[in-house]
């Protein structure tokens, strides 16, 4: 039997266990990051097949480089952030429950990177959004893979990426159905669950408290909100904490109330990543704290109908972009729209718990830096402006290194035999590799 690693009685985490390395797996000799790397991308990959579509027609619709999208479904690399999975899932018309499990797998193999790290077992590169490798090459080349075979290849489409929102109802064919997670590839996820365990075993010791109190004189029923009265989220029906992965008739309510506020969720009945940006950005605007658990003070807030999602437009946001940066107008657009789609309540979260928010993906560490707050990350103007800052410390983009460099791969193949990929005269060229600290996550 396989043993756990931080409970084999052979010194912790540090221990060893049968004089075999913990991240090795006894019975396979594989280890437990080769294992969880390629659950992530095996999955990815039969999102990637089942479109027909070549490594270069998905890296164009998804704003990021062919080599890495190839990476990332071989098991050769891990994106630094599921921003990335997201858009490669979406451009393959994954589905909310895919998203879902995606994220699973993506949190596993980080976990499981992390630890062989800490242990000093063997890692792969993590790679950050779009970045091109250094040195050999990653792979055959986007023009080297073949189509997909089992249907007739899909045309390439021009158009941008789809928005961040929740999938319809639809569903095509996915790739594999949800796997188990071993203990020692959850210890990342284990807090969310904890969390939603705890809230809802708070909430039935109580109820049992009180029943058993009142037993032997007559019962007053605590008031609680029925679906007759119009907040289905506060009935019986619904748990107490609603959370990343549900999928019913209480997910729809949520987003019809999200939607009603200004939200751009898809009401699917499906608690996916969009609901819960939404949700944060909900919390943000509502002054809670924004966890993206829908516990009973967020479902009263809901119903307040106090809260709205009061948007510019994605063309009012890049006009304002091109105003605050004359110097390189485009290439701010472009990052923007790589790290945001143009959102202003776009939020994501970081393996550590940070996350980033607003039109440029301003990291919790920057906002302090900055003297921001997620609300007012949240507001275009001052994420803009607070952007502006950023760039000022060295008149580049560098802040956002990963998304400058798709932004200048995309630009460089001029068909026209011109390049705008060279930086403007007296312009610091940015270095190839992430400077420490200074990419899009705030590491």
């Amino acid at each position: 039997m396989r043993k756990h690693p931080l409970n084999c009685g052979c010194g912790g985490l540090a221990g060893r266990c049968g004089g075999m390395p913990p991240w090795v797996d006894r019975h396979r000799g594989h280890s437990v990051t080769e294992r969880d790397l390629e659950e992530f991308a095996g999955y990815l990959r039969g999102m990637k097949e089942r479109t027909g579509r070549s490594y270069e027609a998905l890296a164009k619709r998804a704003g990021i480089s062919s080599s890495a999208i190839h990476r990332y479904c071989s098991g050769k690399g891990l994106p630094a952030d599921f921003g990335t999975v997201e858009r490669i899932a979406k451009v393959c018309g994954a589905h909310s429950d895919e998203l879902l499990e995606l994220h699973r797998r993506w949190i596993r193999a980080e976990a499981a990177q992390a630890w062989a790290k800490a242990e000093g077992a063997p890692t792969v590169p993590r790679d950050a959004a779009g970045a091109e490798p250094t040195g050999s090459s990653a792979g055959p080349s986007a023009e080297q893979e073949p189509a997909a075979t089992g249907g007739e290849p899909v045309e390439d489409d021009p158009a941008a990426p789809a928005p961040p929102s929740e999938e319809p109802e639809k569903r095509p064919a996915g790739p594999a159905r949800f796997s188990s997670i071993p203990f020692v590839r959850r210890w990342l996820t284990v807090a969310v669950v904890a969390l939603s365990c705890s809230g809802a075993a708070a909430v039935g010791t109580a109820a049992l408290m009180s029943t058993t109190a009142a037993a032997p004189g007559p019962t007053t029923p605590a008031p609680s909100a029925s679906p007759e009265d119009g907040r289905l989220l506060l009935s019986r029906a619904c748990p107490p904490i609603m959370a990343l992965g549900e999928h019913d008739e209480c997910v729809r309510e949520l987003q019809r109330i999200l939607l009603k506020a200004g939200g751009l969720v898809q009401v699917d009945a499906d608690f996916g990543p969009g609901t819960l940006r939404h949700v944060v950005a909900f919390q943000v605007l509502a002054g809670m704290e924004p966890n993206g658990l829908v516990d009973d003070a967020t479902k009263r807030m809901l119903y307040q109908n106090t809260v709205k999602m009061i948007r510019w437009s994605p063309a009012k946001v890049e006009g304002r972009i091109r105003e605050v940066f004359p110097e390189e107008p485009d290439r701010a657009v472009g990052i923007a729209k790589c790290m945001s789609f143009l959102d202003q309540y776009y939020s994501l979260p970081n393996v550590d718990g940070t996350r980033n928010w607003g039109v440029f993906q301003i990291s919790d560490r920057r906002l302090a830096e900055l003297g921001g707050s997620p609300l007012r990350a949240f507001d275009p103007e001052w994420n803009i402006q607070a952007a502006r800052r950023l760039w000022s410390q060295n008149r580049d983009f560098s802040h956002w290194e990963n998304c400058d460099q798709t932004y200048r791969r995309s630009e460089s193949p001029d068909p026209k035999g011109g390049s705008t990929s060279s930086p403007a005269p007296g312009k610091k060229k940015p270095s190839p590799s992430p400077s420490p600290g200074r990419d899009e996550n705030g590491r």
